[in-house]
């Protein structure tokens, strides 16, 4: 598997208390990553080029600014470029998003995506994401927003006026987990349930529990792939999990088609249209099903070896 991003979960607690939100954070959650071990495991990557992004996110990373600013400058230093997530609860003055923004720029922030939707609306005003708009262009760091498909989509577009003009869009449905499932907000299922990939397989997560995830979809919320603790190993050791991990072997090789196959052998009611082919894993992955495939994946991986060595 190709990894070349790790995505950091830093805390549970956010400013907002987004209906959708898979972590379901909240202003009162407390879980969160200690700082040296999460330093620690993030040197460990220093060697391995192919680890070119380290990522940010939250519940809302923006709460502790001067812990962000730090860890952006930290893995710098060590040669990586740097992201984040973040809802611009933050900028509701022009001046100080502009500071802020040229801040985090010069201690080696490369990309900033917002996330905004009828969802994050009832926590920040339009005039906030205009701020981050008209300060990232006028600072010349790449900014993109994310959105989450609803009937107000359009109406969200368009509050936001001509300044989100040149701005790349990521419209996508909502992933049916965590505060979605809970509160019943369906997802939107338009694609055909054939030759699926895995659409998160170039990053894996470090959560605010300090579990690793093999991929930053909100949906691994929902499966029983965890591939470990940071406090138990390095970089190194959490990529050697997810290449020895069958299941995941599996889905990088062939897609979804073979476990479709097998759903379908075990009695599954596979559906078929999915919003994103991470549906397949939160039903068939979750602590409830995933022992279901265990032979199968015995019997695949066998099969694989078996052809290797003949060749």
């Amino acid at each position: 598997m190709s990894y070349n991003s790790l995505a950091v979960s830093l805390f549970r607690k956010c400013s907002a208390s987004c209906s959708i939100c898979c972590f379901e954070s909240t202003p009162d959650k407390t879980e969160r990553l200690e700082i040296e071990p999460l330093k620690k495991y993030i040197l460990s990557s220093k060697q391995l080029s192919y680890i070119k992004e380290i990522s940010f996110t939250g519940g809302e990373p923006f709460l502790e600014y001067s812990l962000l600013k730090d860890l952006v400058s930290f893995s710098k230093n060590i040669g990586k470029t740097c992201t984040c997530v973040t809802n611009a609860f933050w900028a509701d003055n022009l001046n100080d998003t502009e500071e802020c923004i040229m801040e985090l720029k010069n201690s080696g922030l490369v990309k900033l995506t917002v996330s905004y939707d009828e969802f994050h609306s009832e926590f920040v005003k339009p005039q906030n994401i205009i701020n981050v708009m008209k300060a990232c262009k006028k600072i010349g760091l790449f900014l993109s927003l994310s959105i989450i498909k609803s009937s107000k989509t359009h109406q969200i577009i368009d509050e936001l006026d001509n300044d989100i003009l040149d701005v790349p869009l990521s419209i996508h449905s909502p992933f049916y987990v965590g505060g979605a499932k809970k509160n019943n907000i369906s997802s939107i299922q338009t694609r055909e349930n054939k030759q699926l990939k895995c659409p998160y397989n170039g990053s894996f997560t470090l959560v605010y529990d300090g579990n690793i995830w093999p991929c930053c979809s909100p949906s691994f919320v929902e499966t029983a792939i965890e591939l470990g603790n940071y406090h138990c190993g390095d970089v190194s050791e959490s990529l050697r999990t997810i290449r020895k991990h069958g299941i995941l072997h599996i889905i990088k090789r062939f897609g979804f088609d073979f476990f479709n196959q097998e759903a379908k052998n075990l009695g599954f009611d596979v559906p078929e249209y999915v919003a994103s082919p991470c549906e397949l894993c939160a039903l068939y992955f979750n602590k409830n099903n995933i022992h279901l495939f265990h032979e199968a994946v015995g019997r695949k991986v066998k099969e694989i070896v078996n052809t290797v060595n003949i060749a």
